[in-house]
């Protein structure tokens, strides 16, 4: 397999042969929450490129979510509160502090109960 890297553009070019897809499958896992593949050909060849912010890996079911309120969807963590049993959306945020921080700002400034 060859690899050809393009630091300048932050992409990755991959040209493998067919007998190297176990190789290849493993090499795109290790790259998965740093690129994402722009696009592939029937050439066997792989263009990748940087994330602009890094995947999120998901937690497994049996992990509770640090902070009330705040879930993980589709690499975003949305912050929520629930108003006469009807969810309310604030907003989604890179980070799981940033959305606990807002969703407590929003409980005190309309003076909430938690």
């Amino acid at each position: 397999m060859l690899v050809k890297e393009l630091k300048e553009l932050d992409q990755i070019t991959i040209i493998y042969s067919e007998g190297d897809k176990k190789e290849l499958d493993k090499k795109l896992h290790q790259l998965k929450n740093e690129y994402y593949i722009f696009s592939s050909d029937a050439n066997k060849c792989y263009q990748l490129r940087k994330r602009k912010t890094p995947k999120i890996e998901r937690r497994k079911n049996s992990e509770k979510n640090k902070y009330p309120g705040v879930f993980c969807k589709k690499s975003r963590w949305i912050a929520q509160i629930s108003i006469n049993n009807k969810n309310k959306y604030l907003g989604s945020f890179d980070s799981e502090e940033e959305a606990n921080a807002y969703r407590n700002a929003y409980i005190k400034e309309h003076n909430l109960k938690r």
